[in-house]
C-alpha cells in the first residue's frame, strides 16, 4: 500500500514548468520518488528557480510550446539528455510521464452585471486574430504536438507495465460553466478537454493512459491573489471550503494521476471531484 502513490524511479516531463501548477508539480514529482523531471519553458531562469529546489533531479529545458517545430525541439533536447546520461540511442529512452501544463490567457473584454448588448459586443470584440490563435496554440495545439512527439517513450515504458505510462493534461474548471467572461481562454480549455479524449482512444491501446484536471482557482502567474483583478482574489472568500487553493491541492491531484493508484483510469477528467475547492457551487 505504500508504493500506491509512489512515483520512484518514473521519469517525467512538465511543460510549463518554471512557475505556478508546473512548479508545484516538479516539486510534488521530485518528492514522490521521480528519478528525473524535465521541466520545459520559455524563460529559463524561471526554470532553474524551479529546479534548484530539487537540483539532482528537476532538468530545465529552455524550449517554446507555441509551435510545432517547439514541441518536436523539446522532446528532441529530452531524448538526447536522455541518451546522454543512460548510453545507448532514442530507441531505448523511456518517458513515463508527460504533463501537458503549460497555458497561457489573453487580453480579454469583460463587462459587468447588466451591461449592455453595445458593452458585450466591444468586450466580445477585444481579443485580436493573433490572441486567439497564440491561446489555442499553447493551450490546445501543443499537448497534440507534444503527446506526438513523445509518444514512442511513453509507448516503451507502457510496454513494460500495463497503466504505467500517462499523458496528463491541465484543463480549467472554466470549462464546466459559462458564467465566467473568459470566452478565448475557456473555449482552448474546452479543446483541451476534447484532445484528451480523443488521445486516450487513440493511445491507450499503446500503453499510454491520458486524463486531465479542471484546475479550478489555484495561485500562479495567471491567477495571482495579489491581483484584485485575478479569478482567485474575486472568488476565495465565497469558495465553500473557506480557503483558496494551495501547492498541495494543485501537486497532489498530478500524482494521483499519474501514480499506480490510477493505472485503471484513463480519459478521465477530474471535475466531479475536481480541484477547484467548490468552485462549481458559487454564483
Amino acid at each position: 500500500m505504500n508504493t500506491l502513490f509512489s512515483l520512484a524511479g518514473r521519469v517525467t516531463l512538465i511543460t510549463g514548468g518554471g512557475s505556478g501548477i508546473g512548479s508545484y508539480t516538479a516539486h510534488a514529482f521530485a518528492q514522490a520518488g521521480c528519478t528525473r523531471v524535465y521541466i520545459a519553458g520559455r524563460r529559463f531562469p524561471a526554470l532553474a528557480q524551479t529546479a534548484a529546489a530539487y537540483p539532482e533531479v528537476i532538468v530545465p529545458i529552455q524550449g517554446d510550446v507555441s509551435t510545432k517545430a517547439g514541441c518536436l525541439a523539446i522532446a528532441r533536447v529530452f531524448e538526447e539528455a536522455e541518451c546522454a546520461r543512460l548510453g545507448g540511442d532514442g530507441a531505448q529512452v523511456l518517458l513515463d510521464v508527460l504533463v501537458n501544463n503549460a497555458g497561457v490567457v489573453c487580453d480579454e473584454g469583460s463587462w459587468e452585471a447588466g451591461a449592455s448588448a453595445e458593452a458585450v459586443s466591444t468586450a466580445l470584440l477585444q481579443a485580436s486574430d493573433e490572441d486567439w490563435a497564440q491561446t489555442f496554440a499553447i493551450n490546445a495545439s501543443a499537448i497534440q504536438w507534444m503527446s506526438a512527439a513523445l509518444l514512442p517513450h511513453l509507448a516503451r515504458s507502457g510496454a513494460l507495465s500495463p497503466g504505467h505510462a500517462s499523458i496528463i493534461n491541465n484543463t480549467s474548471a472554466v470549462i464546466l460553466t459559462p458564467r465566467w467572461p473568459v470566452h478565448v481562454y475557456t473555449a482552448s480549455k474546452a479543446a483541451a478537454e476534447s484532445l484528451t479524449q480523443n488521445l486516450a482512444n487513440k493511445v491507450t491501446p499503446l500503453g499510454v493512459r491520458v486524463n486531465s484536471i479542471a484546475f479550478g482557482p489555484l495561485p500562479s502567474e495567471l491567477n495571482d491573489p495579489k491581483d484584485p483583478n485575478s479569478t482567485i482574489s474575486r472568488v476565495a472568500e465565497r469558495l465553500p471550503v473557506g480557503r483558496v487553493g494551495n501547492e498541495e491541492d494543485a501537486a497532489g491531484a498530478a500524482v494521483y494521476l499519474a501514480s499506480r493508484a490510477t493505472s485503471f483510469v484513463t480519459g478521465a477528467c477530474l471535475k466531479v471531484r475536481k480541484v477547484d475547492g467548490g468552485f462549481e457551487y458559487i454564483a
